[in-house]
């Protein structure tokens, strides 16, 4: 699977903080925290920043000149990700995101940088039902392809929200997963796996429960903690147990790092 950290937010307090004082200590602690664990991409947002640009590049430089990991722009403004995408090179770089009515703009941009692109099925306001969840992602896909995106970069977010505020949000969560998967075959499925379990004590017990299951259901990327040991281990275990992981080497290796850690 997949792997975006997802702790260079500027929605986490002590994150923005250190965005803000420009504490390049603590912010290369927390990339190199989770480049060293695995992750794949890093997901850099930092719009809750009045100089949202600059401290976008600022961080994107770290990131190029200490990790090797692929990084996802996650802005609300299309003008910044235009701005800072310019500086990356030689990486793997996601768009987050595209909705049916808004931003349009990352599609131009993606097919310039051949970026990959997170897909959100909503149209105004969030689908309140299933079949309108399943009528946006097929109007989004033929929005995507239709431009030139490649089905294989696109990430459509399955919509996870917290169980404390819909306490079916996981089964529709997963049924949006699977329909994805189904109707729509080479389009990634990603989403924000801590939204479930926004509001609740113990939020690791339940995102780890839901990521168990969304992993058997064939969930291809997650923004996820993956400094959690709890997120690390469970994944793993996971991917052996749906036999994804062939004679669970990568477990097996996963373990063993641990134990000489």
């Amino acid at each position: 699977m997949i792997i975006i950290g997802e702790t260079l937010n500027s929605s986490i307090p002590s994150i923005k903080t250190a965005m803000e004082s420009r504490n390049k200590e603590e912010i290369l602690k927390v990339i190199k925290h989770q480049a060293d664990n695995n992750a794949d991409f890093l997901d850099v947002n930092t719009a809750l920043l009045s100089n949202e640009e600059d401290t976008m590049k600022w961080i994107i430089e770290m990131i190029m000149e200490n990790t090797d990991v692929g990084i996802m722009l996650d802005s609300p403004n299309p003008e910044v990700v235009k701005a800072c995408i310019k500086n990356i090179n030689g990486r793997k770089v996601i768009i987050n995101s595209v909705t049916l009515a808004d931003r349009h703009e990352y599609i131009d941009i993606a097919l310039e940088y051949n970026a990959g692109v997170v897909a959100l099925p909503i149209d105004r306001r969030m689908p309140d039902t299933l079949e309108k969840r399943y009528e946006n992602i097929d109007k989004l896909v033929e929005l995507l392809t239709a431009r030139g995106i490649k089905k294989e970069s696109i990430y459509m977010d399955i919509l996870v929200e917290s169980l404390a505020v819909n306490s079916n949000s996981a089964n529709e969560s997963i049924n949006t997963l699977i329909y994805v998967k189904e109707k729509h075959k080479g389009v990634k499925t990603t989403c924000g796996l801590s939204n479930i379990s926004f509001g609740l004590p113990k939020r690791a017990l339940v995102n780890s429960a839901f990521l168990t299951i969304a992993v058997a259901n064939g969930l291809d990327s997650a923004i996820i903690n993956n400094t959690s040991r709890t997120m690390m281990d469970t994944l793993h275990a996971a991917l052996a147990v749906t036999g994804q992981d062939e004679y669970c080497l990568e477990y097996i290796q996963y373990v063993r790092n641990i134990e000489q850690s």
